[in-house]
């Protein structure tokens, strides 16, 4: 607060939370600090299958679309559309086949079985405009050699931020050739962004890692200035 008396003038200031766009999304590595993986929602999910539609705490904004409920996939990925989970891997994304989940992120996207051991948990965190929410695969084994993967997916309100964090993601290479994909693609398999050496065919594990997705349109918002009263000052 400023007190002031006419003729004197004061300066306003503001900084604005980075808010874009989702016509299209940079990528870039982030420090490793995930939200605990054993806090939240439990769902009970078998081999190769995924959730119905779960409401959204906030509104989110996905390559254009508003989306109000979200689907869990058991083999990693976090959808906004009703889809059929699969676990092979053949194409790598943007992929228009249909072979891969659409309206997703992918984070990873392998093939674990949470029919056999692991949790896969969500969360809500933070107060409005500013929550996240948070879906963890806790110890999830992978399909066929059993080791644990541990991996999280973060979205933002307001900012329509993605974050990505992976504890461990083993290899199991005599299984769909330990395919494994770390992206987010939209509904129709026309456009997608992995991270960096991530996509398919490239054989890769990861431990300790943080991903970031961010909107990079243009800027989503505009400022004006309002007195006590609601009218508009500037």
């Amino acid at each position: 607060d400023v007190t002031i008396c006419a003729p004197n003038c004061t300066t306003l200031t503001a900084t604005p939370v980075p808010s874009n766009q989702t016509t299209s999304y940079t990528q870039a590595i982030i420090p490793y600090a995930p939200d605990p993986f054993n806090v939240g929602t439990a769902v009970a999910l078998t081999d190769d299958s995924q959730t119905g539609l779960l409401p959204l705490p906030f509104p989110f904004c996905y390559y254009g679309v508003v989306y109000n409920s979200f689907v869990i996939g058991s083999n990693g990925w976090l959808g906004f559309s009703a889809t059929t989970s699969t676990w092979v891997i053949t194409n790598p994304i943007p992929d228009a086949s249909g072979s891969s989940p659409r309206n997703c992120i992918m984070g990873p996207w392998h093939d674990v079985n949470p029919s056999v051991g692991g949790t896969i948990r969500y969360q809500t965190y933070g107060v409005s405009p500013c929550r996240r929410l948070v879906v963890s695969w806790n110890a999830v084994p992978m399909y066929s050699c059993g080791t644990p993967a541990t991996q999280q997916i973060t979205i933002y309100e307001t900012t329509n931020i993605i974050d990505v964090y992976i504890q461990d993601k083993p290899i199991c290479a005599a299984w769909n050739a330990g395919a494994a994909i770390l992206g987010i693609q939209n509904a129709t398999g026309t456009v997608a962004y992995s991270a960096s050496n991530y996509n398919f065919p490239t054989n890769w594990a990861a431990t300790n890692e943080g991903w970031r997705f961010m909107p990079s349109g243009a800027p989503n918002w505009t400022f004006a200035w309002f007195d006590m009263s609601a009218t508009q000052i500037s």
